[in-house]
């Protein structure tokens, strides 16, 4: 099959872009060409939108999870002054 392509023909392709499609379709090539352009930037534009979008999320949810840990630490500091030791001044206003 290689044995059939000229360097003539080579050139051509290379130099028109378009010697190998004849004249009739270079119309309908038109239009595939830039509906498979527009379909890549849609789908690129759509892939953008999701990494964008859950990188947002990701921060988002790594900013709740920070703020739950510091919750969680001042409720079991809470419950061990309750719970635990008393202070003084509980002491003497028990009694």
């Amino acid at each position: 099959m290689t044995e059939n392509i000229s360097p003539e023909l080579v050139r051509t392709v290379l130099e028109n872009g378009s010697g190998i499609i004849p004249q009739q379709l270079q119309p309908l090539t038109e239009i595939i060409v830039y509906a498979t352009q527009m379909a890549t930037a849609v789908l690129g534009g759509i892939i953008g939108l999701y990494i964008f979008s859950f990188i947002v999320r990701w921060y988002h949810d790594r900013k709740i999870i920070k703020e739950l840990r510091a919750l969680r630490k001042d409720i079991e500091e809470l419950k061990s002054n309750k719970y635990g030791k008393k202070n003084k001044k509980s002491k003497s206003e028990n009694e």
